[in-house]
């Protein structure tokens, strides 16, 4: 490192000199003229929101399907509960093909929610590894 008398200027007419050309600074155009500050954070605070806006477009179609996942154990769910009052009920205790029935789409609604709940959790780490950690 070597110290220059003059400052910037005096280092800028060295570099020309020995023609490396001059070093760019943060802010400075193609042309190397400074830009001013506030141009500079306009143009941060606009990349920021297109970083930010490709992001959300990218994590929107996995938002979604977790969405729709969770609707779907949700309604699975409340179904589920359905069928387990009818089974609880005495009335149909008495009845031995509704009993069957009721059986039947118990089985069908856990099966169902297994799925569910093995695409929702596949969904929702592809959304976290995407994301990076914030969804």
């Amino acid at each position: 490192v070597e110290r220059l008398a003059g400052g910037w200027q005096a280092f800028v007419a060295r570099r020309a000199a020995r023609g490396a050309g001059v070093p760019s600074r943060e802010g400075e155009g193609a042309e190397g003229a400074a830009r001013p500050v506030h141009e500079r954070s306009r143009e941060a605070r606009r990349r920021r929101a297109r970083e930010r806006e490709e992001r959300n477009r990218r994590l929107a179609p996995l938002r979604r399907e977790v969405a729709r996942l969770e609707e779907e154990i949700q309604a699975a769910e409340e179904a589920l509960r359905d069928v387990d009052g009818g089974l609880a009920d005495p009335a149909n205790h008495g009845d031995g093909a509704r009993m069957a029935t009721l059986a039947r789409e118990r089985e069908r609604l856990e099966e169902e929610l297994r799925r569910l709940y093995a695409a929702w959790e596949d969904a929702a780490a592809r959304l976290e590894e995407e994301a990076g950690g914030s969804a």
